[in-house]
């Protein structure tokens, strides 16, 4: 089973949208992704019509995965993909980490998640759906996704 976080304290920073539309484009190729929502404000469950019950149940989750979360983080382990928001930092402090695909800037991707959608139902032959596409294969051929 392959694992992907998609984590930054920042807000604003895409991590909702990017969860949402790479979890749309493994489901497309026929893989069952499972997102977890840790984000008290729960906007990825929101967009996706899951039910939260009580946003303590986030905190929790969160406290069980921070060493997880911070073994993946650590240098050394055989790689893990940046997908960066700023791209000059990030070439910084990541280098060869860093992800070559860029996901565009576009209205469909904004608008996507605020139409409770990923990108491939909102706009499926725009920039942005062709950029998770891309992005995709870029994690299936460094192995980080099957």
């Amino acid at each position: 089973m392959a694992r992907v976080a998609i984590f930054n304290q920042k807000g604003g920073v895409g991590k909702t949208t990017t969860t949402l539309n790479l979890s749309a484009a493994l489901s497309r190729r026929g893989n069952t992704p499972l997102s977890i929502d840790l984000d008290p404000q729960a906007h990825l469950s929101a967009i996706t019509g899951t039910t939260v019950a009580n946003s303590d149940h986030s905190i929790s989750a969160f406290s069980m995965l921070q060493k997880p979360l911070a073994d993946l983080v650590k240098p050394g382990l055989g790689g893990w993909p940046v997908i960066p928001a700023h791209l000059e930092l990030s070439k910084e402090r990541f280098g060869d980490e860093l992800c070559e695909t860029r996901i565009s800037e576009s209205v469909s991707v904004a608008e996507s998640p605020a139409s409770n959608m990923d990108v491939f139902a909102h706009a499926p032959g725009g920039r942005g759906a062709k950029d998770y596409d891309a992005l995709l294969d870029e994690l299936m051929a460094g192995g980080f996704l099957p």
